[in-house]
């Protein structure tokens, strides 16, 4: 008698990066709808408003290869380093918990 062992596939990873793309996608569009009504309220024509979101997106492409590379050749600053220094700014503002006990 064969007894046929089904492995459990781990899709944690597959998970965790299907809500984070679904999360950007979610508030890039958000941000280029608002991003329009408000380039339009201020007068700029519907070409100008095409240059500049195309021109946004372009430079962020690019930047981020830019900045990827730089993180990757240098010896001093990891990602890891980097995403711990990100994490620590954006709580350095919050206050301790230990102020409201």
């Amino acid at each position: 008698m064969t007894q046929t062992l089904i492995k459990k596939k781990d899709n944690g990873p597959v998970v965790c990066f299907s809500l984070v793309q679904a999360g950007f996608w979610m508030s890039f569009c958000i941000s280029v709808s608002f991003a329009s009504i408000y380039l339009q309220s201020i007068g700029c024509s519907n070409s100008l408003l095409g240059i500049i979101l195309a021109l946004g997106n372009l430079s962020g492409a690019i930047l981020a290869l830019a900045l990827a590379d730089w993180i990757d050749r240098d010896a001093k600053i990891s990602t890891k380093h980097r995403l711990y220094d990100d994490d620590l700014w954006r709580y350095a503002g919050k206050p301790d918990r230990r102020t409201f006990l």
